[in-house]
């Protein structure tokens, strides 16, 4: 948000969960640790190893535990392969969807908005949002299962946020799919798509915070409720991206 390396703070993230998952559990016994390590290992090897590529040797050292102890658990390298690409979907999801209550719904709101766009922005997060990732996922099962849980769970997660705002007397629409449309949408159609169909990527003038900022306002001045705007006027919630742009210069 104040100009932070968005993909260091992403990297950071990741590696603080998959580094407390690989820790072994006291009870060597524990079933579900040995495979909760492989998997996160399966994930670092995939991910963040210099040479990048699945080595079933580097797993089973980085887990603490032999290639013939992973085949009991998992029967093939595909099956190895798509539970460290569901385990990267629920990090992300994580990462996206952390804490960032504000007293300020338009700052809040505008707070998960910018995470959004800013990891689906990145590069290394190209072939995760591409028209041919849709295609495979489309004859590939695994693969569509661990893109519907992001959607999936995504969708809910922005449901809350709505249902929330409905809550606190902001919103005056029942929670629903066309208010999220409207809410991401605009955001999709100026950035997501021309990069991801015709590789041509939107750029801001200032931040993805401020463009952000601008999309949770529209939102909420045609969907806000008399007592939101009230409040909005009488908290003078605008001037928090006012002393944001004035702190980062």
């Amino acid at each position: 948000m104040s100009g932070e390396d968005h993909s260091s703070t992403i990297t950071q993230f990741v590696l603080k969960q998959l580094e407390q998952m690989l820790i072994p559990n006291a009870n060597r016994l524990d079933a579900s640790n040995r495979r909760q390590r492989i998997i996160a290992a399966v994930l670092y090897e995939s991910h963040f190893s210099p040479a990048r590529r699945m080595n079933v040797r580097e797993i089973a050292k980085r887990a603490g535990v032999s290639s013939a102890t992973i085949y009991r658990y998992f029967s093939s390298d595909d099956q190895l392969l798509t539970a460290g690409q569901r385990l990267s979907v629920e990090l992300y999801l994580m990462f996206l969807t952390r804490d960032a209550w504000h007293p300020n719904p338009v700052f809040r709101i505008c707070t998960y908005l910018t995470r959004w766009v800013e990891l689906w922005t990145l590069p290394v997060r190209q072939d995760q949002r591409s028209v041919v990732l849709m295609k495979r996922s489309a004859r590939d099962p695994e693969l569509l299962a661990a893109t519907t849980l992001y959607f999936e769970r995504l969708n809910e997660f922005w449901t809350a946020q709505l249902r929330l705002l409905q809550s606190e007397g902001y919103l005056r629409s029942e929670p629903r799919y066309e208010l999220l449309e409207a809410l991401c949408g605009p955001l999709e159609s100026r950035i997501l798509n021309p990069n991801t169909l015709a590789d041509m990527p939107f750029v801001p003038e200032n931040s993805w915070f401020e463009v952000c900022w601008r999309a949770t306002s529209e939102f909420l001045t045609l969907h806000g409720t008399p007592y939101f705007h009230q409040m909005r006027r009488k908290k003078n919630w605008d001037a928090d991206l006012f002393a944001l742009q004035k702190e980062n210069g």
